[in-house]
């Protein structure tokens, strides 16, 4: 989920007492189905005919997703952002909240002043 070095011991902490240890893990069997159609559905070729603003966010160490997927899809998309977030994993809505949130409200237009 995350690059080397990329949480801090606090970041870790925090992660396995609200995530792990707090039983906000997906149900197993939603889980496996989820990514059962990962591994089968092929919707590259539909990618053009998206006709909304599509933000993807990206970590550019992402060993789950390759960050080579999301520039496939920047590409192909008619209407999409890509930022993707330097030295970071699968997970930069944990490891970095705070700039994850700044371009989510950014993109749909909320105030930042708000708690993150």
């Amino acid at each position: 989920m995350f690059a080397p070095g990329e949480l801090s011991r606090e970041q870790q902490n925090r992660i396995a007492r609200e995530i792990v240890m707090g039983g906000r893990l997906p149900d197993p069997a939603a889980a496996q189905a989820a990514l059962g159609i990962l591994a089968t559905a092929d919707l590259r070729e539909t990618l053009p005919a998206v006709d909304l603003p599509v933000l993807l966010l990206h970590g550019s160490l992402d060993s789950i997703c390759p960050p080579g997927s999301a520039h496939f899809m920047a590409e192909r998309l008619p209407n999409a952002r890509l930022i993707e977030f330097d030295a970071a994993g699968h997970a930069p809505f944990l490891s970095r909240a705070a700039e994850f949130n700044s371009a989510l409200r950014d993109f749909i237009g909320v105030d930042s002043h708000g708690p993150d």
